[in-house]
This record gives structure tokens, sequence and C-alpha cells, in this order.
């Protein structure tokens, strides 16, 4: 099975993400946030990582910064894709200066899903 860490602190996008990719056959765990998600990484080992970039808590590039810090090689390579709403393009320096691999928009839709799944085979 495949395993997937979903950090999104907004319920219906929660939904709308775990929806879609359970189709795909993604086992999905969800963090509602930063903090949660630095607790749940330590736990189980993901194939990725889909990171919100706004989130109340620490924001996606805190929190991936947090991430690559830790120890273990695992940490430094575990794919980690911002999932957002806002304009790619202005985030994308901020966020792979950050250690983020690459970007998905919100919603999910089938070109997105195609980008995600050669993280994940």
């Amino acid at each position: 099975m495949i395993n997937v860490l979903l950090v999104e602190d907004d319920v219906i996008n929660q939904k709308v993400a775990c929806r879609f990719l359970k189709k795909w056959g993604v086992d999905v765990t969800v963090a509602n946030g930063g903090f949660e998600a630095l607790q749940l990484i330590r736990n189980k080992n993901y194939r990725l990582i889909l990171m919100d970039m706004q989130m109340p808590d620490l924001d996606g590039c805190e929190t991936t910064t947090r991430i690559r810090a830790l120890e273990d090689p695992y940490y430094k390579t575990v794919p980690i894709i911002a999932f957002t709403a806002s304009n790619i393009e202005e985030i994308r320096q901020t966020a792979s200066l950050h250690g983020i691999n690459d970007f998905v928009s919100k919603p999910l839709n089938l070109e997105e899903m195609t980008k995600i799944n050669q993280y994940i085979l």
C-alpha cells in the first residue's frame, strides 16, 4: 500500500484530496497542521507528503524545513509537494529553498494527480 501524508488544515480540502487519492489506491493520513505533521512523520514512513502552504500553526515552508532538518536520511529525501490554491509561480522560489520538490494546485484533478504519480510509483 502506498502511504501519503496530507498536511491540510481545511476540512473540505481534506475530504476532496482524500477521496481523489483513495480512488487511486493510496492510503492517506491527514495532519491538520504543521505540528501534527511533525509528530506523524516520526511514526511512519510515507512515500509522499502533500503540504498545504498556508496553515495557522506552521506554514508549509517552515514545516518542510523542520522535516528536512530531522536526522534520518529518509527525511532529507521523502518527496514533499506543495499543495496550494495560490499562484504556483509566486511561491515556487521560496518553497524550493525550503526543500519542497514540486507543486500541485487545489483542488486535485487528473493532471495534478499524474504529477503526483511520478513520486509514488
